[in-house]
């Protein structure tokens, strides 16, 4: 399954994304949805569930919650990537770095609430992540959403042109059934005939 995608990807959601693949070992990733026969080991970002409030009279506050999934041949080797995510979270102080639409990091940070994980199934374990986005009222909608490339993990690389096939040069080798030389046909009755009357 082809994992490349452009997608309208807010800045948070595609930085997050890179951090996880980047300290979970570059799983296969999943955006949509699984497929039955999805590769191992995977992991499974859905659409994060979110929550708002208004703070003051200029902003309002949308609190993201993501559970991303990771699958695994087992459990313990679905909690290890779980494990790696959530422990590299916590060795930055739960700041994630913010890349900019070309993949490259902008130098700010995002700032998730304490992560949670555990397991959810045979060979899953589920990594809870938090954060807090504040926003004006009146900012424009093509400053919240952007357009990411992930292809794997976010690399900033913009996706692949396309490439038309090489056209096939024919074998001059091998005769065209049509151009060959058609094949005489002799009746054996008619041929014997001649040979007789030579002799």
């Amino acid at each position: 399954m082809n994992t490349f995608r452009e997608a309208n990807m807010e800045q948070e959601i595609a930085s997050i994304i890179k951090f996880v693949l980047a300290e979970a070992g570059n799983p296969t990733p999943y955006y949509d949805e699984v497929p039955q026969d999805f590769f191992i080991p995977s992991v499974f970002f859905p659409v994060p569930e979110l929550d708002t409030d208004g703070e003051t009279f200029k902003t309002y506050r949308i609190r993201f919650s993501w559970f991303i999934k990771f699958f695994h041949r087992t459990t313990p080797e679905a909690y290890d990537m779980a494990m790696a995510v959530l422990t590299a979270l916590k060795r930055a102080r739960n700041l994630v770095p913010l890349i900019d639409t070309d993949g490259t990091e902008t130098g700010e940070k995002l700032r998730l609430r304490d992560p949670r994980a555990k397991k959810i199934d045979s060979g899953v374990c589920q990594l809870m992540l938090e954060w807090d986005s504040r926003r004006p009222y009146d900012l424009p909608d093509y400053e919240t959403m952007q357009n990411h490339y992930i292809s794997g993990i976010i690399s900033g690389m913009q996706p692949p042109e396309h490439v038309e096939p090489e056209p096939v040069e024919p074998d001059p080798e091998e005769a065209d059934p049509e151009e060959t030389d058609p094949v005489e046909v002799v009746d054996p009755v008619e041929e014997n005939n001649e040979e007789q009357e030579e002799t």
